[in-house]
């Protein structure tokens, strides 16, 4: 069905071997270097550019074992960049479906069949479980982090994702990050790496970078490359979001909130821009929390309620968007207030 060639990774993420590998997949599963995985045996594949990790079921013993690492009921591989997407979205199709499969039965056993209920995502076509989760305008593909309607119309841009450095939504891309420097033993830096991150991350890093960049010109040279990447071939109706998030980054919601607000006349439910405004909210309660200086609470719990109206209003939106979920379970002060 589909070959590829790979590396195993270890746990610092570097080839455990000079020469590729040889990997199938096939109607019967995955075979990595001549070992089968079985698809009934995944958990989850989770992808991080050109690297996948295999986390296999709990109790399951399979052929891959040997390539497990340490402490870890799992595997990583590196892939070439440009098959990434495909390889991975190839598996989900498959491990989902009998996911799925295993959920229907599952209720079917309790008498709760009419709380069944699935959708395939149009990007990847991953088999998506939606038992118990009321229906809403929005669906979210946790496989492949696309936002799609409920009648399977892809509704946001392939290149705005959860950024995995800030966790806020934003347009994800490579750009090239050079320190290059010396003023002393204490202050002094060399450099070079292509980092994936969101827009709202490199502007962030480039303020302070560029000018100690500048007297050494290599790097303010990258660095305005990676400046006119950010600023230009912006959607127009999230012309305002990288701006929006990094001043939520930095606590100063209220000059964040009109921003967010502009762009509601645009993207008026949109899950990722609801879910931005509602953790530009509690970072900015977090912050004045944390400041030794601050006295009162009034304000904080003031932007923690605010936190939660625009949370809650992105789950119903679209009731499965896993990041505004996990910021609930990760911060007990979030309570969901229903529609």
């Amino acid at each position: 069905m589909f070959d590829f060639d790979f590396h195993f990774l270890n746990t610092s993420n570097k080839p455990t071997s000079y020469f590729d590998k040889q990997g199938s997949i096939e109607e019967e599963g995955i075979y990595f270097d001549g070992e089968l995985l079985a698809f009934s045996e995944i958990q989850e594949v989770i992808r991080y550019q050109n690297r996948l990790s295999f986390i296999i079921k709990a109790g399951e013993k399979t052929a891959v074992d040997e390539f497990l690492l340490p402490h870890f009921n799992g595997f990583m591989i590196r892939v070439k960049q440009q098959e990434a997407f495909d390889i991975k979205s190839t598996i989900d199709r498959r491990y989902t479906e009998l996911q799925v499969e295993e959920r229907k039965k599952e209720l079917s056993k309790k008498d709760e069949l009419h709380n069944f209920r699935t959708t395939q995502c149009p990007t990847c076509k991953s088999h998506l479980d939606l038992s118990y989760l009321k229906p809403t305008k929005y669906i979210f593909c946790k496989y492949c982090d696309s936002i799609f309607n409920k009648y399977g119309n892809y509704t946001d841009l392939s290149d705005y994702k959860i950024c995995p450095v800030c966790s806020y939504y934003n347009r994800l891309q490579v750009t090239p990050k050079i320190e290059l420097y010396f003023y002393g033993k204490n202050d002094k830096a060399f450099s070079f790496e292509k980092v994936y991150q969101c827009d709202s991350c490199t502007e962030r890093e480039l303020r302070p970078r560029f000018w100690k960049n500048v007297p050494f010109v290599v790097g303010a040279l990258t660095d305005f490359v990676a400046k006119n990447r950010i600023e230009t071939d912006i959607d127009s109706s999230y012309t305002e979001l990288t701006k929006a998030n990094l001043l939520g980054y930095w606590g100063r919601i209220e000059e964040a909130k009109p921003l967010y607000e502009s762009m509601f006349l645009y993207v008026k439910d949109q899950p990722g821009v609801l879910y931005d405004f509602g953790k530009a909210y509690l970072d900015a309660a977090l912050l004045l929390l944390e400041d030794a200086e601050f006295t009162g609470d009034q304000q904080a719990l003031l932007y923690i309620r605010e936190s939660v109206r625009w949370l809650s209003r992105c789950l119903q939106m679209c009731s499965n968007y896993q990041p505004a979920i996990t910021l609930f379970q990760d911060n007990e002060e979030l309570e969901y207030e229903e529609e």
